[in-house]
């Protein structure tokens, strides 16, 4: 091999060892590219099939969770269970009686009593809302007919601003003001039965 020859191969050699370090400290691109920047495209990508598929089943059943479910129980089983109880609150909360020992009122006076009232009242007016869910069947005839419904809604309504005044009496300690709604909501409650609850096959059922 001659001079010229030795050098021209030193060189070239010379060069392919420089250009291997260089390419060897060099990051890949995937470990250069910085960390935010490659959650970023990941979050980009596409989802799986499975999660897409997933999506609309999620938003079907969130819409299905507001569907208003039918009522199970009858008027009567209400008017039993709520309705009745909680007037029977008001209506013995404040009386006058007379008795061999002479004549006895009778008044809510500690917190407890006040707060059993209050309570009552509460439920009474929250007890019109549920009568008036729609669909609801009384004890025999069915439902409210629909061309009763809004009538019957009123009645309820009623009802509901009569327990009302009992919740503000309430909250008052005014034992007055109790004993004179208590007529009111008896009234109410008689026009509502009279136009709404079937006493003729009640009868025969009974």
């Amino acid at each position: 091999m001659n001079k010229r020859t030795f050098l021209w191969t030193l060189l070239i050699t010379v060069s392919l060892l420089v250009g291997g370090a260089v390419i060897a400290q060099q990051p890949s691109t995937a470990a250069a590219q910085p960390v935010a920047a490659r959650a970023a495209s990941e979050t980009q990508a596409p989802r799986s099939a499975s999660a897409q598929a997933a999506k609309p089943t999620a938003r079907k059943a969130a819409a299905g969770s507001t569907d208003r479910p039918l009522p199970e129980y009858t008027f009567k089983q209400l008017m039993d269970s709520m309705v009745d109880p909680m007037a029977d609150v008001i209506w013995d909360a404040v009386s006058t009686s007379l008795t061999d020992q002479g004549r006895v009122e009778k008044r809510p006076n500690t917190p407890e009593e006040w707060q059993k009232i209050l309570d009552a009242a509460i439920m009474l007016s929250e007890s019109a809302n549920l009568l008036t869910v729609p669909g609801r069947s009384r004890a025999y005839g069915g439902p409210i007919p629909a061309k009763a419904r809004a009538d019957f809604a009123r009645e309820a309504r009623a009802l509901q601003l009569l327990a009302d005044k009992a919740v503000k009496a309430a909250q008052a300690k005014d034992a007055n003001a109790i004993y004179e709604i208590g007529e009111p909501i008896d009234t109410q409650c008689d026009n509502c039965h009279v136009k709404y609850y079937d006493l003729t096959q009640f009868e025969k059922k009974k």
